[in-house]
């Protein structure tokens, strides 16, 4: 039995507040709150190490740039991305040293992406009810009582999240009940991007899919190879049977042959990061937008320039050497939904604008990063 604390009660209310309000205008300023909250309700000395510290400086230095530079217009965004990354980063942890059992992990984690994207859910069944299964102008209108529409790469990014779920299906000795509810909400999360003709989405489920099932057979060569052939007899047996819409197959096909650029150039992605780059060797300060890099690490480096992007790598680097030390634990069912939340994170981060496109998704990719560092350290 967990008896938190009346401040922790709180700090976890106001959290489940941020993740129902998601998609609301207002959002931003629940999140400072929240943020807020958790330098003063978390012991002032736990879970500041060194990721912890740099990322502190890196929100610090980016926030000074991008007011420098006139990149944001909200005070509370520049609050928000000030404080949100550490206090979401050191939250994770301690939600890890809270909720110690791998089964109350799951359904901690459950309750968060579930709350997270439950707006988002009943957004696009309102949308469907309008438009039909598919949606090709790719906004879903009437976004919450706002009367605004947001674009379509905020609500692929926000699918991820539940996207990764799929991983419940090969997550071995997990309660049926809960290993259900991760795959309904995976299978909801794919709709969603579905409905939107979003092709990152389909690529990170995939991504999802055919990684944690090999985490699942636990890395034998024998299992592998079955696992896989099965998988690829089933989409097979899809893709003849006319399982998927004709009306679904014809808007990706539209999409492809669309200006936007097709797979081969990663939807136009690799002309834009081309001049990312380019852009990045000639001003180390930064550079004006003109478009999005749709990348994190090079969007990072065009507001704040070569010594934000330095910094933030640090932290990247540390949070790629706890999923490997991850990937050396026994791995639970628990385990097997951070591995592959990870995976779809970091794959939405190397395609979109993350932070300009959703604060509140960058400070949960800082709250998982918190976690998986936790977790790849923890006594077991």
């Amino acid at each position: 039995m967990y008896k938190l604390k009346f401040k922790y009660k709180i700090l976890l209310i106001v959290f489940l507040m941020v993740m129902l309000t998601s998609l609301w205008p207002k959002n931003i300023y629940l999140l400072v709150l929240f943020s807020l909250l958790t330098y003063v309700i978390l012991p002032i000395r736990r879970w500041w190490n060194s990721a912890a510290l740099v990322l502190f400086v890196f929100s610090l230095f980016y926030s000074m740039m991008a007011v420098m530079s006139d990149q944001f217009g909200s005070g509370f965004t520049l609050i928000a991305i000030l404080i949100s990354p550490v206090g979401l980063y050191r939250f994770g942890q301690w939600l890890m040293y809270n909720f110690y059992e791998d089964k109350v992990r799951q359904k901690l984690f459950l309750l968060i992406i579930t709350t997270y994207l439950l707006p988002l859910l009943i957004l696009t069944f309102k949308d469907v009810a309008l438009v039909g299964i598919v949606n090709v102008s790719r906004v879903m209108e009437g976004d919450l009582e706002s009367g605004e529409s947001l674009a379509a790469t905020l609500y692929g990014m926000m699918s991820s999240f539940g996207i990764a779920c799929i991983a419940s299906l090969f997550a071995k000795g997990q309660n049926f009940g809960i290993r259900l509810l991760y795959i309904i909400l995976s299978i909801f999360s794919l709709f969603v991007v579905i409905h939107l003709v979003n092709r990152t989405g389909l690529v990170v489920f995939v991504i999802c899919l055919l990684a944690t099932l090999v985490l699942s057979t636990d890395m034998k060569i024998s299992n592998i190879m079955s696992s896989l052939i099965f998988v690829g007899v089933l989409a097979f047996i899809v893709a003849k049977t006319g399982i998927i819409s004709e009306d679904i197959m014809s808007a990706y096909m539209n999409r492809e042959m669309s200006s936007t650029g097709g797979a081969s150039q990663l939807g136009g992605r690799s002309d834009i990061w081309a001049d990312a780059l380019h852009q990045l060797a000639t001003h180390p300060l930064g550079w004006e937008r003109v478009r999005y890099a749709h990348n994190l690490w090079l969007d990072i480096a065009r507001v704040g320039g070569w010594f934000a992007l330095l910094l933030f790598i640090v932290p990247t680097f540390k949070w790629i050497g706890s999923c490997f030390r991850l990937l050396r634990r026994s791995i639970t069912p628990f385990i097997i939904i951070i591995l592959s939340m990870n995976i779809a994170m970091f794959l939405s981060s190397f395609v979109e604008p993350v932070i300009e496109g959703s604060v509140l998704f960058f400070s949960l990719l800082m709250m998982m990063w918190g976690v998986t560092e936790y977790l790849s350290r923890e006594i077991y």
